[in-house]
């Protein structure tokens, strides 16, 4: 093993060495060199890493005569075990059909949870469309007067209540923003179906175009070693295995080119389904798309999103017109309730008017109605 070390190691450094200035270069042609040099460096590697290592193991393993105890035996299977399983993992890839992997993206999305909180919000928000001010409690003692030092107590209750309108506005600002929860989430599951069958069918589209590479590949490959015969036979000249080589190099930078277009349409679909595993399509040719005929009487869900917010900006307008009405508030005692003699009882009503903030809500009207136009 000592004497047969320093051979193995001499024989994989050289090889390496001398591919080392193809790997790095950056002239003319170097698209083509650098991916058979990478790929040939790293064969050296791993037949070194094979020679030096797994071999012998392998070796120790089924020659059993010189094991010296079962000890020794488990733990080099294990190891051996261990590392082809860590190196046939890499490649161990699952499929998943476009039905599964739509359906597995809407339900890993956590926006779509965001947005169900949101609808589940707005919902309970439009409740509190007749929202009334709170009930007030007094005391008050009035009618002070030198002869009657004991005055009128009078003890009840008030209450304020705004334009019966604003109520009814109120109530359709708030269903008209639940509604845009609503399509939004139909906007969210349209937009992801429409990602997840974009990053999928083009991954399908590479993975086609993966398989005809190597079918082409065995033919360039093929023809290189046919004009290699026949060059060294003196049938046709070298200029012919030059075109042929020249040729399956291309179609293998093609095949690398490829495959790392198809490790970033991988990356793309893990992200849409919010999983930490590689997928590819299924293992049969890709199928035609059928492209329905767009539906005129049925909105696309940014229109019906966009047309959402113009009804919340006039929904917001006649809340604000409303605002600007009159509000009113009553008030009601009586001095039963402690059982006085030749009671009070009373009641007052009283009407707000906007008499001196007028500009300020048309003001407000006017910045409403700017929204909606910038929304239409």
């Amino acid at each position: 093993a000592v004497m047969r070390l320093r051979p193995v190691l001499m024989t994989a450094t050289v090889a390496s060495l001398g591919f080392l200035p193809m790997a790095i270069s950056t002239s003319a042609g170097a698209e083509v060199q650098r991916p058979l040099a990478t790929v040939v460096i790293g064969g050296l590697i791993t037949a070194t890493f094979l020679t030096l290592f797994v071999l012998p193991l392998l070796y120790i393993i089924f020659d059993r005569t010189k094991l010296r105890g079962r000890l020794a035996s488990k733990t080099v299977v294990v190891t051996v075990v261990l590392i082809f399983f860590g190196i046939s993992s890499v490649d161990a890839q699952q499929r998943i059909s476009i039905e599964n992997a739509v359906e597995t993206a809407v339900k890993n999305n956590q926006q779509l949870g965001i947005n169900e909180a949101e609808v589940k919000s707005a919902k309970l928000n439009a409740k509190t469309a007749f929202e009334i001010p709170k009930t007030g409690l007094f005391a008050e003692n009035e009618d002070y007067r030198p002869s009657d030092k004991v005055g009128i107590l009078k003890i009840g209750v008030s209450q304020a209540i705004a334009w019966p309108g604003l109520y009814a506005a109120r109530k359709n600002y708030l269903n008209a923003q639940l509604k845009y929860a609503e399509l939004n989430i139909d906007l969210l599951n349209a937009t992801i179906k429409r990602d997840v069958k974009t990053a999928y069918y083009q991954l399908w589209y590479l993975q086609d175009k993966q398989i005809l590479y190597k079918r082409l590949d065995s033919v360039y490959t093929m023809l290189f070693k046919t004009a290699e015969i026949r060059v060294k036979a003196g049938d046709v000249a070298n200029l012919d295995k030059i075109s042929a080589e020249a040729k399956m190099r291309e179609l293998k930078a093609f095949m690398v080119q490829n495959s790392k277009e198809m490790t970033i349409q991988q990356q793309q679909l893990m992200m849409l389904l919010n999983q930490n595993e590689w997928l590819l399509p299924l293992a049969s040719p890709l199928v035609k798309m059928n492209v329905a005929t767009a539906n005129i009487n049925v909105g696309h869900p940014i229109l019906s999103l966009q047309e959402q917010n113009v009804n919340i900006s006039s929904s917001n307008i006649a809340v604000q017109k409303n605002t600007n009405r009159p509000e009113f508030s009553g008030r009601f005692f009586t001095q039963r309730l402690w059982g006085a003699n030749d009671p009070f009882t009373g009641f007052s009503v009283m009407a707000a008017i906007p008499l001196f903030g007028g500009g300020a809500y048309r003001n407000k009207v006017k910045v409403a109605t700017a929204e909606r136009e910038v929304q239409e």
